[in-house]
């Protein structure tokens, strides 16, 4: 029988790699939160009456200055409610919201005075009463006038003012990325945000989270 001298192990079979890996670079994915916190301040420590004439379809001229406890141009808005005085209690009432860089100051009726009607249809009658007021300075509320008007018996003893509350809405910015240089994490490689980053970011989100 013939046999040649050829080993057994001439023959091997080794792992082949039929995949290639790549090493690819990423530039950072941003990520940008903006929380909108909104908190509204009493600036009215007691609530004040307004008085009303007694007559009808007159006006009164008050010129009832009302202090503040904080300055208005510390909120972004400016929230005014009022309420009838009925003598055993306050009912519809209203309210009236005014943006604080639109306000100039006066003490006097004119283009920067606001008015606030109310009109409650009763058993005696139709009944409308308005209150005209304005900021006299950043600290002080100013009840210009009140009107009256009624077509039966007056049933009101005076306006309220209720409430004069300051509205300010604070954004919170939370930004950063998800690899880069510069990590406020030491767990984590998350880059920190320029100033600019977060600015571009806060004007194209506008207070909504990316996503």
């Amino acid at each position: 029988m013939y046999r040649d001298n050829i080993s057994p192990f001439r023959y091997t079979t080794r792992p082949t790699n039929t995949s290639v890996l790549y090493c690819i670079k990423a530039e950072p994915t941003y990520f940008i939160n903006v929380i909108g916190t909104t908190i509204e301040d009493e600036l009215l420590d007691n609530q004040i009456d307004v008085n009303l004439p007694t007559n009808v379809d007159l006006t009164m001229m008050l010129n009832q200055d009302i202090q503040l406890n904080d300055k208005i141009t510390n909120y972004d808005e400016i929230k005014v409610k009022i309420g009838l005085d009925t003598g055993t209690g306050t009912s519809n009432r209203d309210i009236k919201t005014i943006e604080t860089n639109d306000i100039s100051y006066t003490a006097t009726i004119g283009n920067d005075a606001y008015t606030m009607d109310m009109t409650v249809v009763a058993g005696s009658g139709i009944h409308t009463a308005n209150i005209i007021f304005s900021f006299k300075d950043d600290e002080t509320f100013t009840a210009i006038r009140s009107g009256y008007y009624c077509t039966g018996t007056k049933s009101w003893t005076g306006l309220k003012l209720l409430s004069i509350k300051g509205i300010k809405t604070t954004s919170v910015v939370q930004g950063g990325n998800f690899g880069g240089n510069g990590s406020s994490n030491s767990n984590c490689d998350c880059g920190i945000l320029t100033t600019a980053q977060i600015t571009k970011a806060v004007t194209d989100t506008k207070t909504e989270w990316d996503k």
